[in-house]
């Protein structure tokens, strides 16, 4: 009971001296400047609209339900800067995974969806390669376009290292990768003047160079630290996708790096010393960073703040 006391007592001073900068000056903290933002989970656009952050990725709608998808004044209003230029707003699409909550989902053929995806409590593998599958992701474009949207962000591009859907499909991982490069130039064939970013998606871009042609960012997920905020600089892996970044930066596709490393402590010097460590790091090879909560949530628009030295 002292601990969770102690906690909620620090919360609320924290809260109450971190809403104005003489707040923050009392309390010697230091605000740390984003680069963009993903914000697929309730966002608010008014909270957004504060920001100069671009571009900007959200999801269709303010609670995921069809009834309260943002319309084009909505996005226009969005877009607009105080500077007069025009911020970049794209949307979040899961290709590679259906989701229960979505306006599709109830008239969704059952043939379509294997078992549930682990971890992910509603989201389910899914047949994407089939043509039952592509008519929900053109309508579902279709509906984000008459929104306004510049552009959209796929997720789960890269589900075809899954073993699990290895197993339901009886196809390999070079299969999958192939059916959803197939999917994915279907898409940007049909819609050309759309803005396109994959996550995780520098290994299908490195073997598919026509889809290099079509994409303008990668979103890229837990690349400098493990997901238990270890760094993994030295690591295979991070050499092997930093190798493949680096490559997709020289033919001029954007990197937006998102790490999940902040507790939101501003007294931890452990935290401090893991965003700004991650902020260099990008800075380093040019990539745009965003510093998201450890809950991985995305939830709200994450402001990192660490004690001035």
């Amino acid at each position: 009971m002292l601990k969770i006391v102690t906690i909620t007592l620090f919360t609320v001073v924290l809260t109450l001296f971190s809403c104005t900068s003489v707040g923050l000056n009392l309390l010697n903290l230091f605000e740390l400047e984003q680069e963009w933002l993903l914000f697929t989970n309730g966002p608010r656009l008014d909270d957004i609209a504060r920001t100069s952050l671009t571009p900007v990725i959200i999801d269709y709608s303010a609670d995921g339900s069809e009834t309260r998808r943002f319309t084009r004044e909505d996005l226009t209003s969005l877009k607009r800067l105080k500077d007069g230029k025009s911020r970049e707003v794209l949307v979040y699409v899961n290709l590679g995974i259906a989701e229960r909550w979505r306006w599709y989902w109830s008239s969704l053929p059952t043939k379509l969806i294997y078992g549930p995806l682990e971890g992910w409590e509603g989201e389910y593998y899914v047949k994407f390669w089939t043509d039952e599958w592509l008519s929900v992701i053109i309508k579902y474009i279709e509906k984000v376009i008459e929104a306004g949207f510049d552009g959209v962000m796929f997720d789960w591009v890269n589900i075809y290292f899954s073993s699990s859907l290895q197993r339901y499909s009886k196809f390999s991982a070079s299969q999958l990768r192939e059916l959803m490069a197939q999917t994915l130039s279907k898409i940007v064939e049909m819609f050309p003047s759309l803005v396109y970013a994959l996550v995780n998606g520098e290994d299908i871009l490195i073997t598919y160079p026509h889809l290099r042609e079509k994409v303008k960012y990668v979103v890229v997920e837990d690349l400098f630290f493990t997901v238990n905020n270890q760094l993994a600089t030295d690591s295979k892996t991070f050499k092997d996708r930093l190798d493949k970044l680096l490559k997709l930066k020289s033919y001029g596709i954007s990197v937006l790096s998102i790490e999940y490393i902040d507790n939101q402590n501003p007294f931890d010097v452990e935290n401090a010393k893991r965003v700004k460590t991650y902020i260099e790091l990008a800075k380093q090879y040019g990539f745009k960073h965003y510093v998201a909560r450890t809950d991985r949530k995305l939830d709200e628009i994450n402001i990192p703040r660490i004690l001035a030295r």
